[in-house]
């Protein structure tokens, strides 16, 4: 779950996500796309947890693929879940433009 569902090229989102976990820990990092992410747990709900990441300068649909989540007792889960974001294009606009009018006709 994120914030913004069509954020804009190069903005931060939120991304939000529940998590049962079953070894008396907590979530303290996920890999997402081969990278490792922190993540934070939101204060007052028992297992959500949340980390910010930036949608990059391409719009179109941006994939985030969870494959591993690493725990704050030293374990490591694995996990297949890929999250499907649609990043807006930027606005056409036109360089170089000429307009002239003939005022004689």
């Amino acid at each position: 779950m994120q914030d913004n569902y069509f954020p804009k090229q190069n903005e931060e989102i939120t991304l939000k996500f529940e998590a049962n976990v079953s070894y008396n820990a907590n979530i303290k990092k996920v890999v997402i796309n081969g990278q490792e992410q922190d993540v934070q747990k939101v204060e007052g709900i028992e297992n959500e947890y949340y980390f910010k990441v930036n949608v990059g300068n391409v719009g179109g649909i941006k994939e985030y693929h969870f494959t591993e989540v690493l725990l704050d007792n030293q374990k490591r889960v694995t996990v297949d879940y890929t999250l499907k974001i649609d990043v807006l294009k930027q606005k056409p606009f036109i360089e170089n433009y000429l307009a002239e009018e003939n005022i004689n006709e």
